[in-house]
């Protein structure tokens, strides 16, 4: 884990801990379905490789 920049309570650190917990147990092809942004992103990345080249 990163060392943190700040304070955080043990209560904030838990609650993060079991709402990564939750998030994770979504299945991954909810987490990952493409969004507008996404496609969005993978776009510029491939303009950006094509250019590269």
């Amino acid at each position: 884990m990163a060392k943190r920049k700040y304070t955080v309570s043990e209560k904030v650190v838990a609650a993060n801990r079991r709402n990564l917990a939750k998030a994770m147990a979504v299945p991954a092809s909810i987490r990952l379905r493409v969004t507008e942004r996404r496609k969005h992103l993978k776009f510029l990345l491939a303009l950006g490789l094509a250019l590269w080249k």
